[in-house]
């Protein structure tokens, strides 16, 4: 599916979920593009940022609002607060980075240096009120350092540092880890809980299984509490930052 059926199809899913509110303003039937770019200048505009997003806090939808591929609107939500929805616009610099502003239910600010990967899948930059925001196209894996993805120092049962691979894609997270007490697999999905992205699942090994809960102190993804089978405590923290202070929760 080409980006602007992609944009479409994700803005009336967003319309049908109740994610996007009925007033925002979208071009006439026509106009080729979702939000107003003629259809005669889609094939020469800027379409790296031009797609439909998951990002570390809910979805994104962008493409190029003119001619010039330089400017890009949008629409967002939140997965901490399922009645917010958004808008973003924003302008490449000539470095190829996007910065603008977003808007989202009651709520401002503004974003900076979102910076696409070598191949485009994946953005990651800073916005107010959320740190860090960073994304990948549907279908594929945050970035590492983005939610639950990449490498964490991990304590288990207060048995000492180990370690803990995970992969993020959409809602859903899949990885391993390593312990003094054991090694295993970790599989689970991504709620919210007080606004916060909080992974629910199940751990396995060679010889038993249970259920694990972590859940992101902040959305700069540097460290997250946690419990195995809400006894053991199970923390971790990225590389430079230190375990919390509360490893249990």
């Amino acid at each position: 599916m080409n980006t602007p059926a992609r944009f479409c199809l994700a803005l009336r899913l967003l319309i049908f979920l109740g994610l996007l509110w009925p007033s925002a303003t979208l071009a006439p039937a026509g106009h080729g593009m979702a939000l107003g770019v003629p259809a005669g200048h889609v094939a020469s505009v800027n379409i790296g940022f031009g797609d439909v997003w998951n990002t570390n806090f809910g979805m994104l939808a962008l493409q190029p609002s003119d001619a010039s591929g330089l400017r890009f609107t949008g629409v967002m939500t939140d997965a901490g607060n399922l009645r917010a929805r958004g808008i973003v616009t924003g302008t490449l610099a000539d470095d190829g980075r996007l910065s603008g502003v977003w808007s989202v239910g009651s709520q401002r600010g503004v974003f900076s240096n979102l910076t696409l990967d070598a191949r485009g899948e994946t953005f990651s930059g800073a916005a107010s009120r959320y740190t860090v925001w960073c994304g990948a196209r549907l279908g594929k894996p945050l970035p590492p350092g983005c939610a639950f993805s990449g490498q964490w120092t991990i304590e288990l049962n207060g048995a000492g540092a180990g370690t803990a691979t995970l992969t993020q894609t959409g809602l859903s997270v899949s990885g391993s880890y390593s312990t003094k007490l054991a090694s295993g697999r970790l599989t689970g999905s991504v709620t919210f809980v007080n606004g916060l992205p909080m992974l629910n699942g199940k751990w396995s090994t060679a010889r038993s299984g249970g259920l694990f809960k972590a859940y992101l102190t902040g959305f700069d993804a540097r460290q997250f509490q946690g419990n195995f089978d809400g006894k053991l405590a199970f923390c971790g923290w990225r590389n430079g930052m230190v375990k919390p202070a509360a490893c249990l929760k």
